[in-house]
């Protein structure tokens, strides 16, 4: 989910930074970066956060920050067939903000270190947690300079939670192959949450914000297997589970359910990554499930 603002400016204007409060609404499922801190505070609910390959849970309480540039995925976690409330806020600064002449001062000594975590990415749970809402709220409402000042008081509050973990990566020190692999577990996600409708090739590459024949490539590269292959995969590998769950669900259900309309070409599958037909799977009743 990419965190976008859902409501004007409450200067009327222009602004350096936004700040304002998130639910479901404000948020777009996306793998992305871009060029300002992304700080966020969740009250209720959870959040699934992706910092480059690394997979974080975060829950009521929690703060996490992402620096600029830094590949990142938010995901709501739902419960069963929904999810739950989401309710909390979302500041958008750039580096400006914060500059390094501001930094260096020894007032500012633990922001300092808090910023330069940040740029890698950075969680931790607050025991503060009434204050920093509160003043995450008083930021949202601020106007002119007001706001600014209020940004660096947060900071600072932030600056002084205990546990903060950080994760990922900075910018300049980051590898090929972890940017591969945060696109790899991205997709690898989305195959799975989708395996039980029609899916192409372009709908994981546009996903990824990617071409098609570039996806393809890096998809092949990444996973050692094609597109096709690895859904292939995941599709046998819900219908084993089901299965065997399901006793009572007919087998052309549990096919419809794991995203095959045609009969013939999951068995044909099951049989080929299995070594036997779903319906003798289902009776082995001693037969462990396989890995495909």
């Amino acid at each position: 989910m990419r965190l976008i603002e859902n409501s004007v400016s409450v200067d009327g204007g222009a602004s350096s930074f936004t700040a304002y409060p998130i639910d479901r609404k404000s948020l777009i499922e996306s793998l992305h970066r871009h060029n300002q801190f992304e700080l966020v505070f969740l009250d209720k609910g959870e959040l699934f956060l992706q910092i480059e390959a690394e997979d974080i849970k975060l829950g009521p309480g929690s703060v996490a920050c992402v620096g600029p540039k830094t590949l990142h995925l938010w995901e709501f976690l739902r419960v069963g067939n929904g999810s739950e409330t989401i309710d909390g806020f979302v500041i958008h600064f750039g580096s400006q903000l914060v500059p390094s002449g501001i930094l260096q001062l020894p007032e500012a000594s633990l922001v300092n270190r808090f910023i330069r975590d940040a740029r890698k990415g950075l969680t931790l749970n607050a025991t503060d947690r009434d204050r920093i809402r509160a003043r995450m709220r008083s930021i949202v409402a601020a106007r002119g300079m007001l706001k600014i000042a209020r940004l660096h008081v947060l900071l600072e509050l932030l600056a002084v939670q205990p546990d903060r973990q950080v994760v990922g990566n900075e910018i300049d020190k980051r590898e090929k192959k972890g940017m591969k692999a945060a696109r790899l577990n991205s997709v690898k996600r989305f195959l799975d949450r989708n395996s039980g409708r029609p899916i192409k090739r372009i709908d994981a590459a546009n996903y990824l914000g990617m071409e098609e024949n570039a996806f393809s490539r890096f998809f092949h590269e990444a996973s050692g297997q094609s597109f096709v292959d690895f859904l292939a995969t995941i599709r046998i590998q819900k219908a084993a589970r089901l299965l065997v769950a399901r006793r009572g669900f007919p087998v052309t259900e549990i096919a419809r359910l794991c995203g095959y309309r045609n009969q013939s070409a999951f068995n044909r599958q099951f049989l080929k990554r299995l070594g036997s037909t779903p319906s003798a799977f289902r009776k082995s009743a001693d037969l462990e499930p396989l890995e495909p």
